[in-house]
């Protein structure tokens, strides 16, 4: 089974960016993230299509 959702830490690789800036990325409205306890978790299926949607755009 692939893994449904990321943490923080390995969306932050994904992108390229320092994981503060991927902290920083989760509290923007529209960003899709699962909070699971205090855990921030990023369902994978929504992250490449917010990607795609936000590609290109400042």
């Amino acid at each position: 089974m692939d893994k449904i959702a990321m943490n923080v830490k390995e969306m932050a690789k994904h992108l390229g960016v320092s994981a503060y800036t991927a902290y920083q990325l989760t509290k923007r409205p529209g960003f899709p993230t699962l909070k699971i306890g205090k855990r921030i978790t990023i369902p994978v299926e929504q992250f490449k299509e917010w990607v795609a949607r936000h590609a290109g755009n400042d």
